[in-house]
């Protein structure tokens, strides 16, 4: 019987994991449970584990689960550790099948998972893909072989890589997944007579993609505009308690501190060398961190430079949620890895704001979906080289 373990402990999924139907003709035993595993993985709290990634483990015996688990937060047991010890001397024999490679390294909070592995007596164990970080790759794989354990790598790689290109991407770059996200009309403005431009499907989205985020970025503008939350709300339309970091562009800071953004979680202001010090006074008084740039880019705070600082701040993915000039900044610039556009079917007309005032830029890999009457345009915006940077296929 599959192991009911404690959800306290982050041992359980909201799910059970057992498959209803036994596997397709076309798909394979290790295809079943690797995807169940990776379900798991995309369903747990991504920010939670910041700034690790987030990890499931599923341990199987004769086709039959026995326990699993996800890593649920950073500096708790991961998910091997937690899977195993619910599955107990169950274990012995088993396969177990992981998101991630396993970590073999001691430079942390946590032991070695493929220890745990190897003292438990797993028999065989399959992997989606090999953790790129350099600590890491292919170390926990080697363990495991020489331990006499058999691997067999690479089930669910795509689906794993796309669960895991945040992660991979600081881990390579130091900086953070840049997404993209922009609202307009057929017609390519961002404003109009109506108070949201997109329809309840559309926001509802919205929010699945902030949810994913370590932080959003916007632009002073915006903030004096609309006077937005930029919260992660659940379906009762209630700020979550673990919200993402708030990245607002204020050069000299100008914000009024009494806005809404500033009201719950937590934010950061990002400003110039020309910011006056009394301002950055008032708001540390007032609770709210500021970053100084080491430069001005044309009086504005060089973006590469501020990408660099959120990476070394353990944040691996932002979204971009500023106006037609902040977005326009980070595309000509080369800085968006990906993009959604929700399109609504409006003509806003010749006095509403340009979606975006830059040159020509010819995206990768496009994706459409309908939601109601409007329709997201998911594409990235990797060139060649970028992209193999970002995710190795």
């Amino acid at each position: 019987m599959p192991s009911r373990l404690n959800r306290k402990s982050g041992s359980r999924p909201k799910r059970a994991l057992q498959p209803k139907h036994g596997p397709k003709k076309s798909q394979s035993v290790d295809e079943k449970w690797m995807a169940n595993a990776l379900r798991f993985a995309e369903h747990s709290d991504l920010r939670a584990t910041a700034p690790n990634p987030q990890v499931a483990c599923i341990i199987v015996q004769n086709d039959r689960l026995i326990a699993h688990a996800v890593h649920e937060r950073f500096g708790g047991l991961h998910a091997e550790a937690l899977a195993l010890k619910a599955a107990g001397p169950r274990a012995r024999g088993a396969t177990a099948y992981l998101t991630l490679e396993p970590c073999s390294h001691t430079d942390k909070k946590t032991p070695p998972c493929v220890n745990a592995l190897i003292a438990a007596g797993i028999r065989r164990v399959v992997i989606a893909c090999r953790d790129e970080n350099p600590a890491v790759s292919g170390r926990g794989v080697h363990r495991l072989k020489k331990n006499g354990i058999a691997v067999r790598e690479g089930v669910g790689k795509n689906r794993a890589l796309e669960l895991y290109r945040f992660f991979f991407h600081w881990i390579k770059t130091k900086k953070p997944w840049v997404t993209l996200k922009m609202a307009g009309s057929i017609d390519g403005k961002i404003t109009s007579s109506r108070r949201w431009l997109s329809n309840p499907l559309a926001l509802h989205d919205v929010q699945r993609i902030r949810a994913q985020q370590d932080a959003i970025l916007v632009g002073k503008n915006t903030v004096q505009t609309d006077n937005p939350r930029l919260t992660v709300r659940d379906r009762n339309g209630k700020d979550r308690l673990d919200q993402p970091l708030r990245v607002i562009l204020d050069s000299q800071l100008q914000l009024s501190t009494r806005l809404r953004v500033f009201r719950n979680g937590p934010v950061l202001l990002a400003c110039t060398p020309n910011a006056p010090e009394a301002k950055k006074r008032k708001r540390h008084d007032a609770g709210i961190a500021t970053w100084t740039s080491s430069r001005t880019k044309n009086g504005q705070v060089p973006l590469g430079e501020l990408l660099a600082e959120l990476g070394r701040r353990g944040i691996r993915s932002v979204l971009v949620e500023g106006g037609a000039q902040v977005a326009t900044e980070f595309l000509t610039q080369g800085k968006v890895d990906e993009a959604y556009f929700y399109v609504a079917p409006v003509l806003s007309g010749f006095e509403a704001v340009p979606l975006y005032g830059g040159p020509e830029i010819r995206p990768t890999r496009v994706r459409v979906r309908l939601l109601g009457d409007d329709a997201c345009f998911h594409m990235d915006f990797l060139g060649k080289k970028k992209r193999l940077l970002a995710m190795r296929r």
